[in-house]
């Protein structure tokens, strides 16, 4: 018979034996546990409870984890700052009997026969619709229902920004009336893309201006129309954003900026917009702020080097392929070309003196606050691309000459 000690020491060494390995598995189990979920939750972050540190679960916002875009791809058509002013049909006739020179419609017809080849999934205006200044009421309300004639293409949705010279002449009540919309602020989902349509006409003060008053728009966005951006910019989609004004710098741009761009920038840039497009400054831009990529197109009529431009774009994955469309200042030739010529876009972008006061003869009151500060800066006459020149030249032969000139040469028979 084994002596009671001796039973008790090896039983004893075996219950140990099974606690140890009891304890052992709770360890590894609670390691894989802890694993599993430190892993399952994107950004965990910690809280005290007594005096232990405890996981508090907390997923990743929306906007910090996309959809997959999984090679999907949208089709759109662009085009702005048509800046129509209608003519009577008649000089001394009825105010209401107007038309649209061919000087518009010869590329309204262009554009909308590279539309049906092109197929858009819709298309869009970027603002300054009609030329607005000094025109009363009705004339603005002919010229908007004129323009959508001319540029709409049967069972392709064209979607309408509100410009500051739109603002000119009517109110945003009659240009939605005018357009048959019932929007300002529009969001379009496509997939797992989101497009936002948006307006940034406000006065500093956030009251829109008056038309009948002559109280021009400078560019600013309102405190109420940056809550409704903010909470639109809440989605898992790639979003991109539609705008007539410009958010970039004014040094880059070379015209005024909105107001409280610095701000807007930010914004998007933290709910990580993929672009934003907008017209206004009649100069082709390319640039990246805060992670958001800007583009900058030049309208039909005011662009002394794009004139009649309009614009394809496909966006595929997230990544825009844009094709510009526009006379030959010179020649009258059509060109077509990619939006971004690396070369040009990349010397634009280091090249950022203002080649004048920012203020445009046109646009003065679009100008606010620091951004209105005058900047003197005489244009370098030698260059090796257009982007180095003066927004009314071109290069040609390695030195900036002013279009106007190199017409009137030609057309004196000179060569240039």
């Amino acid at each position: 018979m084994k002596k009671p000690q001796q039973w008790c020491t090896k039983h004893w060494r075996g219950l140990l034996g099974a606690v140890g390995m009891m304890l052992v598995g709770a360890l590894l189990l609670a390691s894989i546990s802890f694993g599993w979920y430190m892993h399952t939750y994107d950004k965990p972050v910690y809280q005290h409870s007594g005096k232990w540190p405890l996981p508090l679960k907390k997923e990743m916002p929306l906007w910090e984890r996309k959809v997959s875009v999984d090679g999907q791809s949208i089709k759109i058509g662009m085009i702005t700052d048509t800046q129509v002013h209608p003519t009577r049909v008649h000089r001394w006739g009825s105010t209401l009997n107007r038309y649209l020179k061919s000087g518009y419609t010869d590329i309204f017809d262009n554009y909308k026969a590279e539309m049906e080849r092109f197929s858009p999934d819709f298309t869009i205006h970027l603002g300054d619709i009609i030329e607005g200044t000094g025109d009363p009421l009705v004339v603005g309300e002919i010229g908007l229902r004129l323009v959508k004639e001319g540029l709409e293409i049967p069972d392709v949705p064209m979607y309408w920004v509100v410009g500051n010279h739109d603002l000119r002449s009517v109110a945003r009540r009659q240009f939605q009336e005018a357009l048959g919309i019932d929007y300002i602020n529009h969001v379009i989902d496509r997939g797992p893309y989101r497009f936002i349509i948006f307006d940034a006409n406000y006065r500093i003060s956030g009251v829109p201006q008056n038309p009948i008053s002559g109280d021009y728009i400078p560019g600013f966005v309102s405190k109420e129309n940056l809550a409704w951006l903010e909470q639109q910019l809440k989605t898992d989609k790639h979003v991109y954003i539609f705008m007539h004004q410009s958010l970039v710098p004014s040094e880059q741009i070379r015209k005024g900026t909105i107001a409280n761009a610095p701000a807007v920038r930010k914004l998007l840039g933290k709910y990580h917009v993929e672009a934003v497009f907008d017209g206004h400054v009649e100069r082709r831009y390319f640039g990246t702020f805060d992670g958001v990529d800007y583009y900058a197109f030049p309208g039909i009529k005011k662009s002394p080097r794009y004139p009649g431009a309009y614009y394809t774009m496909t966006i595929t994955d997230t990544t825009p392929d844009i094709t510009m469309f526009f006379t030959d200042p010179i020649s009258g030739e059509p060109i077509v070309q990619p939006f971004i010529k690396e070369d040009e876009m990349e010397r634009a972008r280091l090249n950022v003196q203002p080649d004048h006061d920012v203020r445009e003869e046109d646009d003065q009151e679009d100008v606010q606050g620091p951004t209105s500060a005058k900047t003197s800066y005489e244009a370098t006459q030698k260059c090796t691309i257009v982007a180095e020149c003066d927004f009314d030249d071109l290069c040609v032969d390695g030195v900036c000459q002013n279009i106007k000139d190199i017409k009137r040469n030609k057309k004196n028979g000179q060569s240039f």
